[in-house]
């Protein structure tokens, strides 16, 4: 029902931007109550995408046996770092839904354009914190050699 929600008021404001084009305005009226709407889908989304996936790497981390507890530390950077990227976005998501109710034009316009390098923040964010976990690995076992 999420998913549906945040696909269906995404679309309405894409449509209301491109009416807004097409008009020569800046903003056409309702837009704000979509945004909002599509933003709060997106953050309950992914809060919730973000929730079940730990979940599942939490439960299958508790199926390995205690002799591969190093593995275990393997799960628990991924669900760091799934939490620490998916919080960072949610709020970055929050704080514009929030400027955009509170009606601060100029710091929703100037959040507009941080939202692009915020959205592009949390992926690489998974992948710096998973590749200095596999060479902090190969530095321990290559020292234990």
């Amino acid at each position: 029902m999420l998913l549906l929600g945040m696909t269906i008021s995404g679309l309405v404001v894409v449509a209301l931007c491109f009416v807004a084009k097409r008009e020569g305005v800046l903003v056409v009226k309702g837009f704000d109550r979509w945004l909002m709407a599509a933003s709060i889908f997106t953050v309950g989304v992914n809060l919730v995408v973000t929730i079940l996936l730990c979940w599942r790497i939490w439960c299958i981390g508790k199926e390995i046996p205690i002799k591969m507890r190093k593995a275990s530390r393997r799960y628990r950077a991924i669900i760091h770092a799934l939490i620490e990227s998916g919080g960072v976005y949610s709020a970055a998501v929050a704080i514009q839904a929030i400027v955009n109710v509170a009606g601060m034009k100029s710091a929703a316009i100037i959040l507009s354009y941080v939202m692009p390098q915020m959205v592009g923040l949390a992926p690489t964010w998974i992948v710096i914190r998973l590749h200095s976990l596999s060479s902090q690995q190969s530095f321990t076992t290559k020292s234990h050699c």
